[in-house]
């Protein structure tokens, strides 16, 4: 269990992001379609940092940050509890 989890913070894996709105998400898991409360998203997008896709959002959202592996490269592990201390106080 990472750092995120003990907190509570629950982890979608294996899941395509079809909406964001002011207060859910929409989720494609494979077998069902999910809608998600939320207060928060913390997105992990691939393996190399994209930077349009970076001011896509940032365009689109009042705030963003780049965290985790967005900033340095390294382990997922390590990327999910650096953005989630990075994010932690994060209004």
């Amino acid at each position: 269990m990472h750092c995120a989890e003990k907190l509570g913070v629950k982890t979608q894996i294996s899941t395509e992001l079809m909406e964001i709105t002011k207060d859910k998400i929409f989720v494609d898991g494979g077998v069902e379609d999910k809608e998600i409360a939320r207060d928060m998203v913390v997105l992990f997008l691939g393996v190399r940092t994209d930077s349009v896709l970076i001011d896509s959002f940032k365009e689109a959202c009042d705030n963003v940050l780049v965290v985790g592996g967005a900033n340095k490269s390294g382990r997922v592990s390590n990327a999910i509890c650096s953005a989630f201390e990075q994010t932690y106080f994060f209004k």
